[in-house]
C-alpha cells in the first residue's frame, strides 16, 4: 500500500488520514519548503497530497518524480 505525505495546506483532522499511512508536513518539518518536502517525499517514496500547483508543475522538471496528488476543490 502507498504511503502519503499532507501537504501543510490540507486539514490533518480529517479522519482517514488517521492511520501510519499518513504524515503530515506540518507536524513533521519544521522548514516548510517545498524543496524540502518534494526531497522527502521522493527519497521515502511517499505521494504527495497537495492544493498547491507548485508540485503539479515540477512533475515536469525531475526525473523520476514523486506521485503527486492534487486536490483542486471550490471555486
Amino acid at each position: 500500500m502507498s504511503k502519503f505525505l499532507v501537504d501543510e495546506n490540507l486539514p490533518i483532522n480529517i479522519s482517514r488520514w488517521a492511520s501510519e499511512d499518513f504524515e503530515f508536513a506540518l507536524t513533521s518539518f519544521q522548514s516548510k519548503s517545498d524543496s524540502i518536502l518534494w526531497d522527502y517525499a521522493k527519497s521515502n517514496r511517499l505521494t504527495i497530497i497537495t492544493k498547491d500547483s507548485d508540485f503539479a508543475f515540477r512533475i515536469m522538471t525531475s526525473i523520476p518524480p514523486p506521485k503527486v496528488i492534487q486536490i483542486n476543490l471550490g471555486i
